[in-house]
Order: structure tokens, then sequence, then C-alpha cells
């Protein structure tokens, strides 16, 4: 009887501490970086990470910074759009990146004309996000007006990240005391007890650690999506001596 009262305040624990989702999240295996965390601009690293620790929301080694996922997108006339494309392929793997995805394509303008277009899609990491933007931007055959749009947007994703550590230190804790019962117990009723919880347990864990590292993976390599248009077909359409201006 002692031994379940223990068993049943150990699930108690669990079920106030723990409040994992059941649903694995889904996320792309991809190769391991260091997460990069951005401090708030109004506000010192130190500062930050004093007023963290004391408000008890972080933990010394978690109040570093804040955790930032980044995406940028930009739409680039060039001369040569499959040029370009291969031309940034070379540059996320020079960076220490990779390239998600690319594509190639070819429209046909109101004069009857065909132009290849291709977008490109890929991961460099977060400090050299900047870097990465501006050789691009040196591709444009107008060095004035041949970046025809562009965007970075930011999210922080701070607080599911230490809220996520914090859930699996919790489990883990879990997950050795329910370890020690069920090399003790005795009874069959409550070893396959304790074996079910454990075994649920072990999958939030899982599916915590995989939140994670997709969370710091994310950070760590920041997203560019480009488009590259020929700039041929951006030209004014001319009909003999006229030309629309």
């Amino acid at each position: 009887m002692k031994k379940r009262w223990i068993f049943l305040s150990i699930l108690l624990i669990f079920a106030l501490s723990a409040c994992a989702s059941r649903s694995a999240e889904q996320f792309v295996e991809e190769p391991a970086y260091a997460p990069v965390y951005e401090a708030p601009a109004d506000q010192s690293k130190d500062a930050y990470n004093e007023e963290m620790g004391a408000a008890g929301e972080m933990s010394p080694e978690e109040a570093t910074a804040r955790l930032v996922i980044k995406q940028a997108s930009m739409r680039v006339s060039v001369a040569d759009p499959s040029q370009a494309m291969r031309s940034v392929m070379s540059l996320a793997e020079g960076m220490g990146g990779y390239v998600v995805s690319s594509n190639q394509w070819n429209s046909i303008d109101s004069s009857g004309k065909e132009y290849a277009q291709t977008s490109v899609n890929i991961r460099v990491p977060s400090e050299r996000l900047e870097e990465a933007m501006q050789k691009i931007r040196e591709m444009a055959a107008d060095g004035e007006n041949g970046v025809l749009s562009e965007s970075v947007s930011g999210q922080d994703v701070t607080s599911d990240y230490v809220d996520s550590q914090s859930r699996l230190r919790n489990l883990e804790a879990a997950e050795q005391q329910l370890v020690k019962l069920l090399e003790s117990a005795t009874d069959l009723q409550y070893t396959l007890e304790i074996f079910r919880e454990l075994t649920n347990i072990r999958s939030e864990i899982e599916v915590l650690k995989g939140h994670i590292k997709y969370l710091e993976e994310s950070a760590a390599l920041s997203s560019v999506a480009v488009e590259f248009v020929a700039e041929a077909s951006l030209q004014p359409i001319q009909i003999g001596p006229w030309k629309p201006s």
C-alpha cells in the first residue's frame, strides 16, 4: 500500500510539473550548430542576464541572451538567373550553410519572349546573414534598382526554449524516480503501471529534445529565400520608334 501511495505521488508531481504536449513536433534532421542569441537592443547583456536570473525565468547558463529565428527574402533582377542561382548555392556552402531547395522555370512576357527565372532557398550562419544578403545584392544587374524587394523578419523563441528545457528537466527527474520504483517493484500489476507511465514519460522526453534541437538549429542558421528574374524581362516594350516611358 505504501508503494502505491509513493507511485501515485510521483504521478501527481509529474502531472503538475510537466505540461508537454503528447503530439510529436515535426522537425528536419540537419547538421548540428551552436545556437546564436541576440540580447535586447535597449539592454546590456550583463544587465539582461542579471535580471532574468533574479526573476527565476532562466538558469545562469540559460540567461545568456535571446534566441531569435531569422528569415530573409529577396527578389533581384540579374543578367543570368541560372548563373545567379548557382552562385548563391556556392555562397551558402562556402559560408558553412547549405541549400534547402532550388527551382528554375521559364516565363513569357506580353511580347512573346521567353525568359528564365530561378529561386533558391538557403541557410547560412545567423551571424553572417547580412554578409550573405550583401553578396546577393551585388549580383544585381543594376546596382541602384536591381534589388526589387527585400525583407527580414525575426521570431523570438526564448520563452519557448527556456520553458521546454525546464519541462525536460522535470520529466527526466520523474523518469529517474520511476526507474527506482520499477527496480524495487514486486507486484505484477504495480510493475505494469510503472512501466506504462515510464514509457509515456520517455516519449515526452524525446519530443521535447527534438523540439529544443529544432529551436537551436533554426536560430543558428538563418533562412534566405531569393528569386532571380532576368533584367531583360523588365525592360520597357518598344514597338518600332515608339516606346512607352
